[in-house]
């Protein structure tokens, strides 16, 4: 009689300050130090202001997919959220969405953008091939995903700690040694309503981070209390650093240059210090552009095996190594995955039409989670989005409001590559995926 194998399961080892670490570390990433760029060039020295506005919509965001994260604790995360919140009105219609979402984000197009952005800082520092270069940091990334998620979360804290200390950097760069350059920070923005907009967009992914927190709900200890605290925390001291750095950069050098920049940080802090500060934070920069990648690499191996689980993706995914119990062979699929968008031309391009895939998803979240506290008013809530209920709705209401009103600012031409994406998944879905699993 042989006997049972023991079952392999996905190690939970992810306490409040890990999973703040993690998040923080997908927040900061590569954002900030380019997009405070760009957000100064469409809105002024007023964009501080919107960087504070803007924490307003994250933390409801947030809340949002906390709740549902503690409602449905399973690593699939988006894709378990939309079947199930849309799925409280029309189960079809939530099945066929739902796997169209995946189907429409399923290369990991930000993971090859990161990379090359990754390689074109260490070739400032080596004359390297971008290319090769960004395949060998995937590799890297995957080496550390298959190692283990403790050790990916300790090498993660450590770039964390590397690019929040670069933030504070700024900070006290700018209140020490930075001067007045003049600027009126309550000056209507230079691009009038339309600069709003796209600042917000723009500040959106800046402060991205914080929704994939559901993908560590299986490897985190206690995901119920512990999801809620990290989330909150993470937001609230990347929001007061952001919210400070944006103030004091303005100290450091006219927002006219700081706007004009590909590399504002740097630009801003020379203009104070010198030369002698670019190689500092060039190797900053890369730390948080390479966390940016370790995370988001370690999530989508993650995100590989939970889709796996729930029938949309082979079975063979589900192997889990006994060591580590990492997903063997979602690792590889996301590593031949990875190094093969490293050779599409226009990367670019597409991973902005991804980024209108999350911004358009978080719209949909929103409206799941309204479904779901109409139709499943007393189905248990671990968490649920503190204040009274008029306003916590009119919040998640705003918050759709404005992740849609985004995504219909953005060029028309984005939105091809992504719905094309979409209906493609559909119809897969309807006339593939759909017949074997029997009528609704």
């Amino acid at each position: 009689m042989s006997e049972e194998k023991p079952k392999v399961e996905l190690k939970r080892s992810i306490g409040v300050l890990g999973l703040t670490g993690i998040t923080m570390g997908g927040m900061i990433g590569s954002g900030i130090y380019v997009m405070i760029g760009q957000v100064t060039g469409y809105s002024g020295p007023i964009m501080w202001l919107l960087f504070l506005g803007s924490l307003f919509y994250c933390i409801t965001e947030a809340m949002v997919y906390v709740e549902m994260a503690c409602m449905y604790p399973n690593a699939a995360s988006t894709f378990i959220y939309l079947r199930e919140g849309l799925g409280a009105v029309s189960p079809a219609f939530a099945k066929m969405y739902s796997f169209a979402m995946v189907w429409a984000t399923l290369l990991p197009l930000g993971t090859a953008t990161l990379a090359m952005s990754g390689a074109a800082y260490v070739n400032a520092f080596i004359p390297v091939p971008i290319v090769p270069t960004a395949v060998g940091l995937v590799i890297i990334c995957e080496v550390m995903s298959y190692i283990g998620i403790g050790e990916s979360k300790n090498l993660g804290n450590i770039m964390t700690a590397i690019e929040l200390g670069g933030v504070i950097m700024v900070i006290i760069i700018g209140a020490i040694w930075g001067k007045d350059q003049g600027n009126n920070y309550f000056m209507w923005p230079v691009q009038g309503l339309n600069g709003v907009i796209l600042s917000l967009n723009l500040l959106f992914f800046t402060y991205a981070g914080y929704e994939g927190i559901g993908v560590w709900s299986e490897e985190t200890i206690d995901p119920e209390k512990t999801i809620p605290r990290a989330a909150l925390l993470a937001i609230l001291i990347v929001g007061t650093v952001y919210t400070l750095m944006a103030l004091m950069i303005l100290r450091l050098d006219t927002w006219q240059n700081i706007g004009a920049s590909g590399a504002p940080v740097v630009t801003a802090v020379v203009a104070t210090l010198g030369p002698s500060m670019r190689l500092v934070f060039s190797f900053i920069g890369f730390c948080s552009i390479f966390n940016t990648l370790l995370f988001g690499i370690v999530g989508t191996a993650t995100r590989y095996y939970a889709y796996a689980r729930e029938g949309i993706f082979p079975k063979f995914l589900l192997k889990l190594d006994a060591r580590t119990h990492r997903p063997i062979y979602a690792i590889l699929l996301n590593t031949v995955a990875a190094i093969g968008v490293q050779f599409i031309g226009s990367i670019a391009f597409v991973s902005q039409a991804g980024t209108l895939a999350g911004t358009f998803n978080t719209g949909v979240v929103c409206i799941g989670l309204m479904l779901l506290r109409w139709k499943k008013p007393d189905m248990k809530r671990p968490y649920k989005v503190p204040g009274p209920h008029s306003i916590v709705n009119f919040m998640v209401v705003f918050c759709g409001v404005i992740s849609w009103g985004v995504v219909g600012l953005l060029n028309v031409a984005y939105w091809v590559p992504y719905f094309g994406m979409y209906g493609s998944g559909a119809i897969i879905y309807w006339f593939l995926v759909r017949p074997r699993e029997g009528k609704f």
